[in-house]
């Protein structure tokens, strides 16, 4: 009897289901109704939606991704569309206006890859990172940064605690992971970019200084 009982009721239960995944939803504070034209209607003064994060190696394990997908993704921090006519997953370009998260910038932020702790700054409207990068295994100063997976760096004059005060060194193409068309990461943690000369422009004039740093 009572397994008589527990079917009846998905079966009441499922119809409703349906019903309501096929109407418009609203997301909201003030229960004021979704707009006409939306399926789903998110309003909200101090929070955004959070999309999908996944890898480059998760992104490219979907399965017959459908036609308009889209997501966000951690590799080079870059949002994707997919395009069923050509069969390819397509970057969504950024503008080129930023807004500081100033309530973060001042803070200081871990690196995950390695725990170390680095201070931040607010320079003008744009975030700096207030230490070198000093990320990866140290190497010898002859011996050349290669692509092996793994990030190196030199220590100045081979010496590892420079490395701990001044940063470590690297090539050009370490720094950004030999990539033939550099996404702006590169070997900077998650949420940082290697700085644009657009940037650097920017900053110099700030510091009192008239020239960009050497041509890497």
């Amino acid at each position: 009897m009572k397994k008589q009982i527990i079917y009846f009721s998905l079966i009441f239960i499922l119809p409703f289901i349906t019903f309501r995944l096929s109407a418009q939803f609203a997301i909201n504070a003030n229960g004021s109704a979704p707009d006409s034209s939306a399926m789903l209607d998110v309003v909200s003064t101090n929070r955004g939606i959070l999309l999908p994060c996944l890898t480059r190696d998760q992104i490219r394990a979907i399965h017959n991704p459908a036609n308009g997908l889209f997501l966000f993704c951690t590799t080079n921090n870059s949002f994707y569309v997919f395009h069923a006519n050509n069969n390819v997953w397509k970057e969504i370009s950024y503008g080129s206006g930023r807004i500081t998260q100033s309530s973060y910038c001042g803070n200081d932020f871990t690196d995950q890859r390695d725990s170390r702790i680095y201070h931040t700054v607010l320079i003008g409207n744009q975030c700096w990172m207030a230490q070198n990068l000093d990320v990866g295994i140290p190497i010898d100063g002859n011996m050349e940064q290669e692509n092996n997976g793994i990030i190196e760096k030199y220590c100045y004059n081979d010496y590892e605690e420079n490395c701990n005060t001044l940063g470590g060194l690297y090539q050009w193409n370490e720094m950004v992971l030999y990539a033939a068309t550099p996404d702006g990461q590169g070997i900077c943690p998650a949420g940082w970019h290697i700085p644009t000369d657009a940037e650097w422009t920017t900053l110099i004039p700030i510091l009192g200084e008239t020239e960009l740093p050497a041509a890497r």
